[in-house]
């Protein structure tokens, strides 16, 4: 009935095979030889309506450092209590947050007694030691996974409070 399909797949099949290839390697072509357009007249970024800044393209993410040890930026209990309690009274707006970065104080992430420490020190309220983890290798586990952690930072001072949301510790990367 069908005299072009045999039981081994014969010649037909084969060069089947051959021109799925060939159109394989020439789209590679074409996408490798396209890309450089890209680069003179760049699309302009999507903006999300929950967002006034448009999305970063790749090249302008930055991927923080992991691993352990390493430097971080974070919070300090008592000043971010006291200026958001500055916020409620009406004796601060909330750009004390976005803006001058309230109560951002440099952190070293350690590994200390078979846990994974947060230890800051803030100038006005001293030491501070926190756990992040009880285990170690799931947190090291858990930091490999996490790819999506990609910000335009470049500095304890440059990092916006979304930086600080999206990370869920209250832990700017930097």
């Amino acid at each position: 009935m069908f005299r072009w399909l045999d039981r081994a797949g014969g010649i037909h099949a084969r060069t089947g095979q051959v021109c799925g290839e060939g159109l394989s390697w020439l789209a590679n072509g074409l996408w490798y030889a396209i890309q450089p357009l890209y680069r003179i007249s760049p699309n302009p970024s999507f903006t999300p309506a929950w967002s006034d800044k448009p999305l970063l393209k790749s090249r302008e993410k930055f991927r923080p450092p992991l691993g352990v040890p390493r430097e971080a930026t974070s919070l300090c209990p008592a000043c971010t209590r006291e200026a958001r309690q500055a916020v409620v009274d009406n004796k601060a707006t909330p750009e004390l947050f976005t803006r001058h970065h309230a109560g951002e104080i440099p952190a070293q992430i350690i590994e200390r007694d078979g846990k994974i420490w947060m230890v800051k020190d803030c100038p006005k309220h001293g030491h501070f030691e926190d756990v992040l983890s009880t285990d170690p290798a799931f947190f090291k586990k858990m930091e490999e996974m996490d790819r999506e952690r990609t910000f335009p930072c470049m500095g304890p001072t440059a990092c916006t409070s979304t930086a600080r949301a999206r990370s869920g510790t209250g832990v700017v990367p930097c």
